[in-house]
């Protein structure tokens, strides 16, 4: 706190221009189709100006989900989250001046009677360097060295994927697996800038890097609590015909639950196109087999189901308006483009989601494009999302301070508890 308070004090001039409620950035009008109807407020979903994390100690009700909205715009995102049990989740994110997003989840620790960060930067060392793993923790599990040994099928993981499914079936991770897709459903109506998608991206794919570690799949629950009935109906409809559950314009739930930010689900084509295996799944649909898939491990007796040819995914491909190779399930301009993405879509584009889920297809092989499988998508922009937030954390809390208090258009109150936290937490990796 005495960083947070210099540092206000330091930059109070700077900071009475920056309270202004005009965004420097000019919001772009996003046109989805949807009426007002949709997107009219569902009963779980309620807006609060005065949120901070002072709401995770607050008094809690039982079976009534609700998803808090303190702040929602082109720079911060600062969201609560209860669940049926009462647990509470805050949610916040905000753009760094360099155009990085920083997001951290917190909640209230009952044991040690703190608020606390609900998923943490990890403390091993990397015995090739002798530095602290770029790296989250769960449950004593590092996410990222776990994914790249299960992508690499790799010996002694299972221990780890018991322990993160033991914390996706507690309260704590339950709650998030629930509130993650809530928060994408409830606020992507309001979202008028192409920035904003950006503020909850790091937050879907911790979800999909949990999902693929624990296996454990939640799809919405209690979906009438945060989408009313127009949105429901539109998210059903935006898989008509297609591999998923539901759709939104920048997520994916697919039939076996899965909650997914960077595929692009397929519609499958009806024709002479698909032959005999793939009509098969084409009626059964592909996505229940997609839980299957991150739970055994192996895709190599999938059968290939070309959903489309060579040339159409081409033509996909070099569309000039396509999504193909975005890192993200819509075609928002804050997407970023990765190979990892792009040989992913091709792949989903080729073979389906099942068939490229934890490893590419035998058919990739002899594919004219890359061609790779989800697992090295997520990794890859996880370590993309989270790289700014790695890199705070290895400097000095001088260096964090400043970056926290570049941020545009925080209220002096939320950018105290976010400098607050930082301290805490970088003070123990120094």
């Amino acid at each position: 706190m005495a960083i947070a308070n210099f540092a206000l004090a330091a930059h109070a001039a700077k900071f009475a221009d920056q309270l202004s409620p005009t965004s420097v950035f000019a919001p772009t009008a996003i046109d989805d189709g949807l009426d007002r109807a949709t997107r009219a407020r569902p009963v779980g979903v309620v807006t609060d100006p005065t949120l901070s994390k002072r709401w995770l100690k607050g008094d809690s009700q039982r079976n009534q989900p609700t998803l808090v909205i303190g702040r929602d715009d082109a720079n911060a995102l600062l969201v609560g989250y209860q669940s049926r049990s009462g647990k509470r989740l805050l949610f916040r994110s905000a753009y760094l001046p360099n155009g990085a997003v920083l997001a951290e989840v917190l909640h209230w620790n009952s044991a040690t009677r703190r608020i606390e960060r609900l998923i943490e930067k990890s403390d091993d060392v990397d015995p090739s360097s002798g530095k602290r793993l770029r790296d989250f923790k769960v449950n004593g599990v590092n996410l990222f060295g776990h994914l790249k040994a299960k992508r690499d099928k790799r010996g002694g993981i299972e221990g780890g994927r018991s322990r993160v499914a033991a914390f996706l079936d507690n309260d704590d991770g339950e709650t998030f697996l629930a509130a993650v897709p809530a928060l994408y459903a409830a606020i992507e109506d309001d979202e008028i800038s192409e920035r904003q998608p950006n503020l909850k991206k790091p937050f879907g794919v911790l979800a999909m890097m949990l999902q693929m570690i624990g296996e454990r799949y939640k799809g919405l629950p209690d979906v009438e609590y945060f989408a009313n009935n127009e949105k429901r109906r539109h998210l059903s409809d935006s898989c008509a015909g297609g591999d998923c559950l539901m759709r939104g314009k920048t997520f994916v739930i697919h039939k076996s639950g899965f909650f997914n930010v960077i595929s692009k689900p397929n519609k499958i084509l009806k024709g002479p196109k698909l032959d005999s295996m793939g009509g098969l799944l084409a009626r059964q649909s592909i996505s229940p087999m997609l839980g299957m898939v991150l739970a055994n491990g192996g895709t190599s007796s999938l059968p290939s189901m070309k959903a489309k040819s060579v040339e159409q995914c081409n033509e996909e491909k070099y569309d000039p308006n396509s999504c193909f190779g975005r890192c993200g399930s819509g075609c928002g301009a804050i997407d970023i483009r990765l190979p990892e993405c792009s040989a992913h879509d091709w792949c989903e584009c080729r073979f389906g989601a099942a068939a490229c889920a934890l490893s590419a297809p035998t058919g990739c092989a002899t594919e004219p494009e890359a061609c790779g499988p989800l697992i090295d998508a997520v990794i890859a922009v996880g370590e993309f999302l989270f790289a700014e937030l790695f890199n705070l954390l290895e400097n000095t809390l001088e260096t964090i301070a400043e970056f926290i208090f570049e941020v545009l258009e925080f209220s002096v109150e939320v950018v105290n508890d976010l400098v607050d936290g930082l301290v805490d937490v970088v003070e123990a990796f120094l």
